[in-house]
């Protein structure tokens, strides 16, 4: 009777560690590639809601104004400079600062619109009136998402725009 062999061979045991580190290394790579999905998913939502945020705050600035004194009828500038029905508000100007969107109301300091998550590459306001009607304007923003500049998932830039009209 022949005695029946216990253990494992030498290539049986180059086979199977072979064939476990082909499983661990793809698993990873799924694992690594779920994670930077999942982290650029988190960058544009960032972006995206400051932006929405940004805009929506300007629109209903402009929309209970009195009136757009910056940029003059017809012009543009990389400022808004609003009249506003509250004395003490008055002027209310939006303006960058450092890379940041602040909001400055009648004799107050700036305040910064936008989190340190986000950088305002561009800030531009066009007069769509001419003088002696109502205030229409143009607002144009792009942010950025301040990331590493080496990773891929951490850049993201949109654009946004929106044109608001007094409602007076």
């Amino acid at each position: 009777m022949k005695k029946q062999q216990q253990g494992f061979t030498l290539l049986q045991m180059i086979l199977y560690i072979g064939l476990l580190s082909v499983i661990v290394f793809a698993t990873s790579q799924v694992l690594i590639t779920l994670l930077e999905s999942r982290e650029k998913a988190r960058v544009i939502a960032e972006v995206e809601s400051e932006g929405a945020y940004v805009m929506e705050l300007m629109t209903q600035t402009v929309r209970n104004a009195e009136a757009v004194t910056l940029p003059a009828a017809g012009g543009s500038a990389s400022s808004l400079t609003l009249d506003v029905v509250t004395a003490g508000d008055d002027p209310t100007v939006f303006a960058v600062s450092s890379g940041a969107l602040t909001i400055t109301e009648g004799v107050s300091s700036a305040v910064n619109v936008t989190s340190s998550q986000v950088t305002v590459d561009t800030f531009t306001v066009e007069t769509l009136t001419t003088a002696g009607s109502y205030g229409s304007v143009r607002i144009t923003l792009t942010l950025s998402y301040n990331g590493s500049a080496t990773r891929n998932e951490y850049d993201y830039t949109e654009t946004f725009t929106t044109t608001a009209t007094i409602r007076w």
